[in-house]
């Protein structure tokens, strides 16, 4: 199984990292942020299934003339450093849903924290590929990649969690979903 969300900021308030910054619970500015929500369980999940989960994040600022534009890793460091509550009930909720542990290191992760810990893992950075539609040839190629590599360690038998656990089918994303502009974020599970 391999996360890859599409991380962007377009300015200060907008891309999916950007208007996470819209979120501070200690100002009442609280709610289930469903983006947020992705991340959270997709760090639940690498922390229960080590061997046969991976975050591979796709990093991209706006798109311009000559491709995409740099992902603002300074706008990480002002988001809310305290979790969100709201996230973290329905958190919970999946995680019991889909019986995956919810450590209590998890529960008390902040909203920085979390996109910081996204971020941490070796991902797509757009900005690096060339013009769009380059860069989402590229970007599409090494997901691909990725993907198998998962699977094979898997078919390979170095190890497969006992844990019971079922993901809702997912789709490993193509080409056409990364030219758009506003492709959502989530779980995407490779099936070939």
């Amino acid at each position: 199984m391999v996360f890859m969300p599409l991380m962007t900021t377009h300015g200060s308030k907008a891309g999916s990292v950007g208007a996470m910054s819209l979120l501070d619970p200690d100002k009442e500015q609280d709610w289930c942020d469903n983006v947020l929500l992705e991340y959270e369980f997709a760090l639940c999940l690498l922390e229960a299934f080590p061997l046969s989960f991976k975050i591979m994040p796709i990093l991209a600022g706006a798109p311009d003339e000559r491709g995409y534009t740099t992902f603002d890793f300074n706008l990480v460091n002002n988001l809310a450093d305290v979790p969100s509550e709201k996230t973290k009930l329905q958190l919970s909720l999946h995680c019991s849903k889909y019986r995956v542990p919810l450590t209590e290191q998890a529960s008390k992760r902040s909203i920085r924290e979390t996109v910081k810990s996204i971020c941490k893992h070796q991902g797509i950075q757009m900005w690096t590929l060339g013009s769009s539609s380059i860069a989402a040839d590229c970007a599409a190629e090494r997901m691909l990649l990725t993907a198998r590599k998962v699977r094979q360690r898997l078919a390979m038998g170095k190890r497969v969690e006992s844990k019971a656990w079922s993901a809702p089918t997912g789709l490993l994303l193509s080409r056409g979903a990364l030219m758009k502009s506003k492709m959502p974020s989530g779980m995407q599970r490779a099936s070939n």
